[in-house]
Parts: C-alpha cells; structure tokens; sequence
C-alpha cells in the first residue's frame, strides 16, 4: 500500500509543505497525495498503539509480547524492503506512549532488544544501489527536509529577487521523490488481504486510552 502511494505522489503537492497546515482550512484538500502518504504512516503506527493499548485487561507481559511481534515485523520490513513501515514502526515504539511502559520493557527480550536498539542506531535512509533493487522508501526524512526548508528560507530575497539557493534545494528533492518513485515501481511484494482488511478496520484509539 505504501509502494502505491509513493507511485502516485505528486511532486509538485510536496512544495510549502502545504500538507502540514492542518489548521487551515482553506488549504485542507491541497497536496492530497502527500496527505494519503502521510495517513498512511499515521495508521500503522496507530495499529501498533492499538494492539498494544486497546484491550485493557492486557498486563505488562501481554504488551510485552505484542511488543517483540512488531520488533519482528520491522525486522519482516527491512527484509522485504519495506523501509517506510520499518521506519514507522520504530517511530512508534520510541514515542512517549511506549516508553513511558516501563513494566512492558522490562519484559520484553533480549533478543527483541538488541534487534530493536540495532534498528534504532542504524541511518535508515536508503542508498540509490538498493533503490534500484525495489524497495518502499520512507518518506519522513523527505517531507522533514521540505518543512525545515519552508520554515528557513523564503521564497524571495531582497525584494523581488527569486532565491536561487531556496530552488536549487528544491529542485534537489524533486530528484530525490522521482528515484523513491522509481524504486517502488521496481517493488514486486503482492499485498495480503487478510492483513490489508485487518489494516483498515482499526479505530483509533482516543487521546484518553494512549
């Protein structure tokens, strides 16, 4: 699903970071194909929250155990190529409302440690001999790279000068997006259906059960 959507991004949506004005309204239906990726990341890491967190009665050596099962699944990702769920998955497991679960690490194994901690060291961007192999790419670090530059830099300098150095870093990105788009064309991993129904039949959890 991933690879689907690296497919169709728009480059030309992921400029302003448009995506990422969530509080403007006039701009709410802008940049759609960056969105969809970006929903995309958010529902993963929220499956992690939820079967984590969702049923109550689970004890610290429950979510333990659904712990290890997603270390595992990021270390399925990595083998697969699938380095935007890897990236999500690691994203989510080192956020506040997993480390705060003391108890739950203390039981997870040493084993899924290290492999975890292994993951969480390494640089996760993807060199262009293994784009060329097929792989998802993670979008974060891209879209990150675009918003820090939107927020750095104007658009114009001294007037009504175009800021050549502002284009030429964009026109750098705009590289980067269309060797992501050529390697998910080269991505061949057929989808599960089982897994994909499961995937978007998830609710959310509220900000009271995180």
């Amino acid at each position: 699903m991933a690879a689907e959507l690296i497919k169709t991004l728009v480059p030309a949506h992921c400029l302003g970071s448009i995506w990422s004005e969530r509080d403007n309204r006039e701009r709410e239906y802008l940049a759609p194909t960056v969105r969809d990726t970006v929903t995309q990341d958010n529902t993963v890491a929220n499956c992690i929250l939820v079967t984590c967190l969702g049923d109550l009665s689970m004890t610290a050596q429950d979510r333990a155990r659904v712990v290890e099962l997603w270390v595992w699944v990021a270390e399925e990702c990595r083998g697969l190529g699938n380095f935007s769920s890897l990236h999500t998955i690691l994203y989510a497991l080192q956020s506040p409302t997993f480390t705060r679960l003391q108890d739950t690490w203390g039981q997870v194994s040493r084993e899924s440690c290290r492999t975890f901690k292994k993951w969480c060291r390494r640089e996760q961007r993807v060199n262009r001999e293994l784009l060329m192999q097929g792989v998802v790419p993670s979008m974060v670090t891209f879209f990150s790279s675009l918003e820090l530059l939107e927020a750095t830099m104007v658009d114009y300098v001294e007037g009504n000068v175009l800021n050549c150095r502002k284009w030429n870093e964009e026109f750098k990105l705009m590289e980067e997006i269309e060797l992501f788009q050529e390697a998910a064309n080269l991505y061949t991993v057929q989808p599960d259906e089982h897994i994909r129904a499961w995937f978007q039949a998830v609710e959310p959890l509220s900000k009271e059960e995180r």
